[in-house]
């Protein structure tokens, strides 16, 4: 497609991001060591009775789907993996369930936040059925001749986790809410990655302007990615402060509660 793509439309495709949000298949890291299990081939050497999957109704009624997959590992549905143990939910209640253990192996997409605060371990796919989903930037070759520089400003993000409040929020949920302790770790942690996203983007906006693209259109981009971060560091301040209150007792709290004058 890649090649396709430049000899019919003149379109360039850059490297692609690391990040590939593909389905996937993850169990709880327990019963992944219990089981000696880290592929999905792996499956097949289980009891049928281990065989347990949660997924969600869309992946089990594609042509593409679960059931092409479980004929492609070796565990053909009915005779490798019987009806009766799939269950069929929810996209958000698949993780809950695995993690549970009402299932041994839950669908996942593998970029989801929910993997990482559930200490989730996702099964390589070791005969590469599921695509790559890879994000990558696709360029006109006219606009990346006229401005090469482009290739190197539009290379792929880094591998880093991104910063964002909903995977904050998910593990704070699984934090004990008495360890004020171990909830101001992540915040400061959490400012952290917002502080460096935030240099990159004033990096960013000066290579553009020193590149000579820096557009109107581009500078609104860049002024909505800083909001953005900006929100997200006074999000965090107001937690920290909120905690420190709590921290102080009792009086504390009241001072927390009392109405604005």
């Amino acid at each position: 497609m890649r090649a396709e793509d430049a000899a019919k439309y003149g379109l360039i495709w850059l490297k692609p991001a690391p990040m590939n949000n593909s389905y996937g298949f993850a169990m709880t890291r327990k019963e992944s060591e219990r089981l000696h299990i880290t592929k999905l081939s792996q499956v097949e050497s289980l009891p049928v009775k281990e065989r347990t999957f949660c997924v969600e109704s869309e992946f089990a009624n594609r042509n593409d789907g679960f059931e092409p997959m479980l004929k492609h590992y070796g565990i053909p549905l009915g005779s490798g993996v019987p009806r009766d143990n799939i269950r069929t939910l929810d996209t958000g209640a698949v993780y809950a369930a695995t993690d549970k253990g009402d299932c041994r192996f839950g669908e996942i997409f593998t970029t989801d936040g929910r993997i990482k605060s559930l200490d989730l371990v996702v099964l390589q796919d070791d005969k590469r059925y599921f695509p790559a989903y890879n994000v990558a930037p696709v360029i006109s070759k006219k606009v990346l001749d006229k401005y090469p520089q482009l290739r190197d400003l539009l290379q792929p993000v880094s591998d880093e986790p991104r910063p964002l409040r909903d995977e904050l929020s998910l593990k704070l949920l699984f934090l004990e809410t008495s360890d004020i302790e171990a909830i101001s770790r992540q915040i400061k942690q959490q400012r952290s990655i917002y502080l460096t996203r935030l240099a990159k983007i004033v990096r960013r906006r000066k290579r553009l302007e020193k590149a000579g693209l820096g557009t109107k259109v581009m500078s609104l981009v860049m002024d909505g990615a800083e909001m953005r971060v900006h929100a997200d560091l006074a999000w965090l301040e107001h937690m920290e402060r909120t905690l420190a209150i709590m921290q102080a007792g009792p009086r504390g709290l009241e001072t927390v509660r009392e109405p604005r004058r």
